[in-house]
């Protein structure tokens, strides 16, 4: 193939930043009528899928463009939404180019507020466990980082713990909620409403 231009590439990555619209792959776990995706092209089919808005935050190429063969290579950073499909974001990208492309390799270095470089090996847990050593234990709270955070009144609270809708000036599709400074439930927007989808008190 000829070789790609890295100016062209770094312009195509900027313009895939922000909100942009994406449409899930069959393969995933999004549902439709009620059946999810992966199950739809396991049995051969394949359904309308609905698009959805996510937002990418930094897309960055982080290396030299390499080629193998008739294959172009380069590896790239990003930080996205929730939601966000990194396969449909690079075969995106190669659309932009007028290319096919997949992605050939995934690292996941955060997840609502978790560091790659903290986590410990299974071994390590055991370990630890064995050694009676319960520091690398993290609080619930700790796993909503990603997610806007409400702090409810005693009457929403109540409510929330009974499984029962909740009225909140809020758009986003999830929130953590929070009774004082405990995580009390996450809610999901449901028509102009909020529902606990897990409540934890």
């Amino acid at each position: 193939m000829s070789p790609l231009d890295g100016k062209l590439v770094d312009e195509a990555i900027a313009s895939l930043t922000g909100l942009i619209k994406q449409i899930p792959p069959m393969y995933s776990a999004v549902k439709v009528n009620g059946r999810k995706l992966y199950e739809y092209a396991r049995a051969g089919q394949e359904v309308e899928r609905p698009e959805r808005q996510v937002t990418i935050y930094q897309f960055d190429r982080t290396s030299p463009i390499s080629y193998d063969s008739h294959l172009a290579r380069f590896t790239f950073r990003v930080k996205c939404s929730k939601g966000t499909y990194i396969r449909t974001l690079s075969v995106d990208l190669g659309e932009k180019l007028g290319y096919a492309a997949h992605m050939s390799h995934l690292t996941r270095t955060s997840a609502a507020g978790l560091q790659l470089e903290d986590a410990l090996t299974l071994e390590e847990i055991a370990s630890k466990v064995e050694d009676g050593q319960l520091d690398f234990l993290h609080p619930l709270e700790i796993g909503t980082g990603d997610l806007v955070k409400v702090f409810l009144s005693p009457e929403e609270a109540t409510e929330v713990r009974f499984g029962r809708f909740i009225e909140l000036d809020k758009t986003d599709k999830e929130l953590a909620a929070f009774e004082g400074d405990k995580l009390l439930a996450i809610l999901e927007k449901r028509d102009n409403l909020y529902k606990p989808r897990k409540v934890f008190g």
